[in-house]
């Protein structure tokens, strides 16, 4: 009667598509602050014959030092957990044949004459 998770592997009937929507460097600095904003759209769509629940997880970027500003921006629909490590989770059930889509966006800020790796 016990309940468990098992993970039997990928399942190419459940696909997920993950796209970086919008890159932006904000031209208006702010004293001596660049800010950079991104957004993303994940698409997740069930071609299972039956219902699927899956759980969606992506992390927010998060700072190491006190001069860098993480800010996060909407998330639709809003996720079910953010942890202190920024990972956010969404848990979605899909009817056979539907599709449901993730957005969410979040900012950086830091002084102009620190040098951030953003790419990672």
């Amino acid at each position: 009667g016990e309940e468990f998770e098992l993970q039997l592997g990928v399942d190419d009937r459940v696909k997920v598509d993950r796209r970086l929507i919008s890159r932006r460097t904000s031209k208006a600095m702010i004293g001596s602050t660049k800010r950079v904003e991104f957004a993303y759209a994940i698409s997740v769509a069930n071609l299972l014959p039956r219902n699927a629940v899956v759980t969606l997880e992506d992390q927010l970027p998060v700072s190491r030092h006190e001069s860098i500003k993480v800010k996060t921006g909407e998330m639709s629909p809003p996720p079910d957990d953010v942890d202190d490590m920024g990972i956010v989770t969404w848990t979605l059930e899909l009817e056979p044949g539907r599709e449901a889509t993730i957005t969410f966006s979040f900012a950086i800020e830091h002084p102009r004459d620190l040098e951030v790796d953003i790419n990672r």
